[in-house]
């Protein structure tokens, strides 16, 4: 007997056809990837595995391809890894750069890459006070938000493709701005559709939550801990919301989140003026404006 998965395809015995997965999302992270993946797995044509980022090239390439092949029991013509560890350039144990695209060009024929970009300012906030809402980040954000750390290093988009271009063919790379994805997500599965040779899907009604920018209350970081992972506690979170009479919902969501400030302007000053040189070469590359992300006064 044969068990629902949550793609909505039926969960067989027999491994995928199409593994390992040749369309790779990789990235950013904070810039959509979530409500693009769940969008993807819609179409027919596409599957989503067990877990939404497997980040088997990165973080967990010694587990070999046989655990990754498990992460995967439907079949489709495309199957996703929407891993967005792969465009971050995570260092190894010897500090040197994960060889995340060498490892797919080596073990995937022919794949195709998106990579979401957003506004880097705007997303290195969000990821800073990601970290702080599930990974215990307790430095202030001045002093987090360096050129060294992660939070900055992400949003150098031209760099963080430069070792898939380095190996890949430039029409295999689609970029995508979240700030379109989100004024047109049909425009976009449009592009994405195309760009991979499958019929126009026509979205009737998607159903995507917007990733408030909060972090978690310290009852709720106290609550976080007794689960495994972060969509554990979501799904936790979601069952629960459902459960509660309607009036009690605001008191409920208080409880749980808190807003996140507002930047600072001389933090948001300092990090437009850093990235200006980063936007300008990707701006080259991709022969196009981002006229809508932070510019510096």
């Amino acid at each position: 007997m044969t068990a629902a998965t949550g793609t909505g395809r039926m969960k067989g015995e027999t491994p995928p056809a199409g593994f390992p997965p040749r369309l790779l999302l990789i990235g950013a992270q904070k810039a959509g990837t979530t409500s693009l993946a769940a969008i993807l797995d819609r179409h027919p044509k596409i599957a989503l595995g067990r877990s939404k980022e497997p980040d088997f090239y990165a973080r967990f390439w010694k587990r070999g391809f046989d655990w990754y092949r498990g992460n995967y029991p439907t079949d489709a013509p495309w199957l996703v890894d929407a891993s967005p560890s792969y465009s971050a350039g995570f260092l190894g144990p010897d500090g040197e750069e994960l060889p995340v695209a060498e490892r797919i060009a080596a073990h995937v024929p022919d794949p195709r890459f998106l990579y979401l970009v957003r506004d880097p300012v705007r997303r290195a906030w969000s990821s800073y006070w990601h970290a702080v809402r599930f990974e215990g980040e307790t430095e202030p954000p001045e002093k987090a938000l360096t050129p060294a750390s992660s939070y900055l290093r992400q949003g150098c988009y031209a760099d963080r493709l430069a070792p898939f271009l380095e190996r890949f063919p430039r029409e295999h790379i689609h970029v995508l701005e979240f700030e379109s994805f989100v004024r047109d997500q049909q425009a976009t599965l449009d592009a994405i559709t195309d760009f991979l040779g499958l019929e126009r899907l026509p979205l009737e009604e998607v159903v995507t939550k917007k990733n408030r920018a909060f972090r978690y209350s310290p009852l709720a970081q106290m609550l976080r801990r007794l689960f495994p992972s972060d969509r554990a506690f979501a799904d936790f979170i979601a069952g629960a919301k459902a459960l509660t009479p309607k009036f009690l919902r605001p008191l409920a969501a208080r409880a749980v989140a808190s807003d996140i400030p507002s930047m600072p302007d001389a933090l948001r000053d300092r990090l437009a003026t850093f990235y200006a040189p980063h936007n300008a070469r990707l701006e080259t590359l991709l022969d196009r404006r981002f006229e809508n992300w932070t510019r510096p006064e």
